[in-house]
């Protein structure tokens, strides 16, 4: 026995009257890399032993970027950068000062 195919079913009508209706929640933004954050903490590392007046603030301006961009890493980048730019102070401070600077 041969059958017939299924009809399609019926188009379903549109109200138009009325105004799309959007929610008004703002997606959130999800950074894919944490690329100023990590070398906030790479030259906040390095500032604790060479050049802490160079390494340093560069370390606290590219952490203070990642924060501005909502990096997952960049309060860690932040405190990293601004201890060790401190602390490098000390040191060389301690080490001038040991060698009559």
């Amino acid at each position: 026995m041969i059958t017939q195919p299924a009809a399609a079913p019926a188009p379903q009508l549109v109200n138009t009257s009325q105004p799309a209706q959007f929610n008004n929640y703002s997606a959130t933004v999800v950074p894919s890399s944490n690329v100023f954050s990590i070398w906030g903490i790479v030259l906040g590392s390095v500032a604790f032993l060479f050049l802490p007046v160079v390494f340093g603030p560069v370390g606290i301006i590219l952490s203070a970027v990642g924060k501005s961009k909502n990096e997952s890493r960049s309060t860690v980048a932040l405190t990293v950068s601004i201890v060790g730019t401190v602390m490098g102070m000390i040191l060389g401070w301690i080490i001038g000062s040991s060698f009559g600077y």
